[in-house]
């Protein structure tokens, strides 16, 4: 399942796995030429026998190689990953979770916590605060929303606690915020 996932996926992150053969394997030599033939010549059933031998030719992989991202390529396969996950969060702050990164991209929960913790210094619950709080301050600014609509569309609950953590990364309330930015772009 791995294999086919990472094999799949290769094409759209241009990445490659690196497969080394732990000893000298002529069988999944034997099944790949075997795989050309059939594709060469398109007889009846191709398809099915096409799906038959790269089943056996992952089924063998997967046993008789190792399989390895070099730490170059490892890096930077985390680096996408980062991305894409800090893209989705962006996205879906409002109701985003591990479990649903995990349903998303098929990764464990711990390797979500390890990801975001190496590339941007935070616990998934602070990204995704710096997420709703990015977004109530762009909509602060851009919509003439009130702080409890704003609350509803960012995730929030209680109007004191967001007010609290909105204080301590703008060093104003959300009113404050909109009147003082106002005014800058009024001056502008």
């Amino acid at each position: 399942q791995f294999l086919h996932t990472a094999l799949l996926r290769q094409k759209e992150r241009l990445q490659f796995l690196r497969f080394s053969p732990r000893q000298e394997d002529t069988v999944s030599h034997r099944i790949m030429e075997a795989l050309v033939q059939e594709l060469h010549h398109r007889q009846t059933g191709t398809e099915s026998i096409v799906r038959g031998l790269l089943a056996r030719l992952l089924a063998r992989l997967s046993l008789a190689y190792d399989c390895l991202l070099e730490n170059q390529e490892k890096a930077q396969m985390h680096q996408l990953i980062y991305n894409e996950v800090e893209a989705h969060i962006r996205l879906h702050h409002r109701d985003v979770t591990v479990q649903s990164l995990t349903d998303r991209f098929h990764y464990s929960e711990d390797f979500y916590t390890r990801l975001i913790r190496k590339h941007c210094g935070m616990t998934f619950s602070e990204l995704v605060q710096k997420a709703r709080l990015e977004h109530a301050a762009s909509l602060l600014l851009t919509t003439r929303l009130s702080v409890d609509e704003i609350l509803v569309q960012i995730g929030y609950e209680s109007k004191g606690f967001f007010y609290r953590i909105f204080h301590e990364r703008n060093g104003m309330t959300p009113g404050t915020y909109r009147r003082s930015h106002s005014r800058t772009a009024a001056v502008m």
